[in-house]
C-alpha cells in the first residue's frame, strides 16, 4: 500500500474493520472575549452632570452577551455596552468594564476616569445697569434701572437698599452721583456703577490739608488729611500716595460732608527717607464730582535727619586690609600707590557713571587676588525705629581697559552679637548702585558698632571701589 494515496487508505482502513465502536469527539478550547471603553463623555464633570459612558467588545470565537460597568468609588453601575449616569460621587473614578461571551467567559477589566467635583455656582451675571437720562439740570429726575441674572441679593448704595432683581427707580440727586448696584450669591458679589451728571448744582470739592510722618513700632508711615470744601457731602473716594514720583499705596476715604475733614494713614508701604518727596492725592479715582477738579494733590518733602555719616567721619574708624596669609593696619589718608591697600576721601573725581562729586571715600583693597579692606566704626550708637542704612557706591572712572569687580560690604554689631551684613556686587558698567536698607526692629534700643568693607573679585589692579555715600538716616 505505500504507493497508495491518502482517501483510498482511510477506505481501506473501514474496510478492514478499523472504524471506532463508539462516537468521534473533537474538543477545543474556548478563547476568552476583549472588553473595550470606547468613551466617557465628559472626563471631567460636576455633581450631578450627567456622563455617558459607551463600550463594546469582541470574541474571535462566539458572540458577547454580558457588560458589567463598575467604579472605584460607586461600585456596580451598568450591564449595558451604553449608559448614562448623573449620581456620579464628588472624586476621582477608575471606571472598569468587562464584558463575558457566549460560553460564559468573561474578559479581562479594562479602565479609564472621569473627575467629578463640586458643583461650583456661579458668580452673578448684571445684565444692565444704567441711568436715564445720564446728565441733568439741578431739580430734575433721572431713573435707575437694572437687570441680574444669577444672584440671591441685589443692593444700591446711596441710600437705596435692597432692590428685586430687575426694576427701576426714579431719583432726583442734588449732585453729580455715582451709584453702584452689588449682586451676591454663594461664590461670591459683583458690582456695576451708574452714573448721574447734574449742571448746575452745588457740588462737593475735596483737598489734602496735611501730609506728614508718624512713627510706629516699626518705623515711620504716612498720614494726611483731607477735607470737604464744597457744599454738599462728597461720597466715598480713594486717596493715593507717591515717593519720588512712584505709586506707593492707596487708602479709602469715607463720605465727607460739608466743611468736614478726615484723617487717613497708608500703611501699606513703611516710609523710607530715602524717598522723602511726598504726593498724596485726593479722589484718586474721580469719584467725586467737585467744583475744582485741579487742587486734590499735595506734595512735600520731608526732611531727613542724617544720624551718622561714614564717609565724613571715615579719618576715625580703624582700617585694615588683608588676604590669604597677609594682614596690615592702615592708616586713613594713606598714598593711593600703596600695595597694602587704601582709605582717603578723594576731592572732584568721577565716578564710573562720568559725575562729578565733590568728596567720596575710597577704599581700595591690598593689591593681591582677593584682598579686601575693612573699615570699623567704634561708635556704639543705639539704633532707633525708622532709621536706615543708605549708601551710592560705585568704582572711580578709569581709562581703558575700564575694569572692575569688587563687593561692597555694609556691617553692624548689635550689642556684641555677632556682624550682620549687607552686600552688593559691583563691576565697572558706567553705574552708581543705590543701597536702602531698613534697620529691623529685632535691633531697635540695640547699641551697635559698624563695618565697611570691600572685597576684591579676584586681582585688584583696577578695584578703584569708592561710597560716594553711606549714611545712617532717618
Amino acid at each position: 500500500m505505500k504507493g497508495l494515496p491518502l482517501p483510498i487508505l482511510v477506505i481501506l482502513m473501514m474496510a478492514a474493520g478499523c472504524v471506532p465502536s463508539g462516537p468521534i469527539t473533537i474538543t477545543t478550547s474556548n478563547q476568552p472575549p476583549t472588553a473595550y471603553i470606547d468613551s466617557i463623555s465628559p472626563t471631567e464633570a460636576s455633581v450631578g452632570e450627567t456622563v455617558a459612558f459607551d463600550g463594546h467588545g469582541t470574541d474571535p470565537d462566539g458572540t458577547v452577551v454580558a457588560y458589567r460597568w463598575r467604579s472605584s468609588i460607586d461600585g456596580a453601575l451598568s450591564a449595558s455596552a451604553s449608559f448614562e449616569s448623573s449620581s456620579l460621587a464628588e472624586g476621582e473614578h477608575t471606571i472598569y468594564l468587562k464584558v463575558q461571551d457566549n460560553n460564559g467567559a468573561w474578559s479581562g477589566e479594562v479602565s479609564s476616569t472621569v473627575t467629578v467635583t463640586e458643583e461650583v455656582l456661579a458668580l452673578p451675571v448684571i445684565d444692565s445697569f444704567d441711568a436715564t437720562p445720564g446728565s441733568i439740570a439741578a431739580g430734575e429726575s433721572s431713573t435707575l434701572s437694572w437687570d441680574v441674572s444669577s444672584a440671591t441679593t441685589v443692593s444700591i448704595d446711596r441710600g437705596i437698599g435692597s432692590v428685586a432683581l430687575s426694576g427701576t427707580r426714579t431719583l432726583s440727586p442734588g449732585a453729580t452721583t455715582v451709584y453702584t448696584l452689588t449682586a451676591t450669591n454663594e461664590s461670591g458679589s459683583v458690582t456695576a456703577t451708574a452714573q448721574v451728571m447734574v449742571s448746575g448744582a452745588a457740588r462737593a470739592d475735596l483737598v489734602v490739608t496735611d501730609v506728614s510722618k508718624y512713627e510706629t513700632a516699626d518705623g515711620h508711615i504716612v498720614v494726611y488729611t483731607i477735607e470737604n470744601q464744597g457744599t454738599v457731602d462728597a461720597g466715598p473716594s480713594a486717596a493715593r500716595l507717591y515717593a519720588n514720583g512712584k505709586y506707593k499705596d492707596q487708602d479709602s476715604v469715607g463720605s465727607l460732608a460739608p466743611g468736614a475733614s478726615a484723617e487717613g494713614l497708608f500703611t501699606g508701604w513703611p516710609y523710607t527717607p530715602a524717598t522723602p518727596d511726598m504726593k498724596v492725592v485726593a479722589d484718586a479715582e474721580d469719584a467725586v464730582d467737585e467744583t475744582n477738579e485741579d487742587n486734590n494733590e499735595k506734595q512735600i518733602t520731608f526732611a531727613v535727619e542724617v544720624v551718622y555719616d561714614f564717609v565724613a567721619s571715615a579719618p576715625d574708624a580703624v582700617w585694615s586690609s588683608s588676604s590669604v596669609g597677609s594682614a596690615y593696619a592702615l592708616a586713613f589718608g594713606g598714598s593711593t600707590d600703596d600695595d597694602r591697600g587704601f582709605a582717603c576721601h578723594r576731592s572732584n573725581i568721577n565716578m564710573e557713571d562720568g559725575v562729578r562729586h565733590a568728596k567720596v571715600l575710597q577704599t581700595h583693597p591690598l593689591w593681591e587676588d582677593d584682598g579686601e579692606i575693612i573699615g570699623e566704626y567704634l561708635i556704639g550708637h543705639e539704633i532707633r525705629p525708622g532709621e536706615h542704612f543708605y549708601a551710592e557706591v560705585g568704582i572711580l572712572e578709569c581709562p581703558e581697559p575700564q575694569a572692575g569687580d569688587v563687593l561692597f560690604i555694609f556691617g553692624f554689631r548689635p550689642d556684641g552679637a555677632g556682624w550682620q551684613s549687607l552686600s552688593v556686587h559691583d563691576t565697572y558698567d558706567g553705574q552708581i548702585i543705590t543701597v536702602d536698607m531698613a534697620f529691623d526692629r529685632q535691633y531697635f534700643g540695640d547699641v551697635a558698632d559698624f563695618m565697611l568693607q570691600v572685597q576684591a573679585n579676584g586681582t585688584s589692579e583696577q578695584d578703584w571701589a569708592a561710597w560716594v555715600e553711606a549714611k545712617i538716616i532717618r
